[in-house]
């Protein structure tokens, strides 16, 4: 089931990235009266919606190794991930070299693909299929 849930989200979720990519500035109009600030979040909204899907098909595989019990895997690639990849990049990338916001959010949404694309491998190694819990 884990894959076929994958599959929905990408789906699903893809949709909703593909108007945040089409529609950037009508949907920040909700939220954002500045057009200065407004302008500053576009492109980031439109590279959020360019991965969100992938991002969501992490986010189902990583509940569902939790839900297998391989709760210890999914806290080390978290933890690692965030705490040794991404807060020290986007500390480097943002303040020190000047990347600004859409350096953070380009290294994020790399942060969240690394993600994914670790959990999927586990999902299909099945080696969380053996956990007795």
């Amino acid at each position: 089931w884990g894959m076929d849930v994958v599959k929905v989200a990408l789906l699903f979720i893809s949709s909703i990235g593909f108007l945040l990519i089409l529609l950037p500035e009508y949907i920040l109009g909700v939220f954002l009266v500045d057009p200065i600030t407004r302008d500053l979040a576009i492109v980031p909204l439109q590279f959020t919606g360019l991965f969100i899907g992938l991002d969501a098909a992490g986010l189902v595989l990583m509940n569902a190794l939790l839900g297998a019990g391989d709760s210890r895997r999914v806290m080390l690639i978290s933890i690692f991930s965030q705490w040794i990849f991404f807060i020290p990049a986007a500390y480097i990338a943002g303040p020190q070299l000047g990347f600004g916001l859409l350096g953070v959010w380009i290294l994020q949404g790399l942060y969240r693909l690394l993600q994914a694309g670790l959990f999927y491998r586990i999902w299909l190694s099945r080696t969380w299929a053996n956990i007795r819990l």
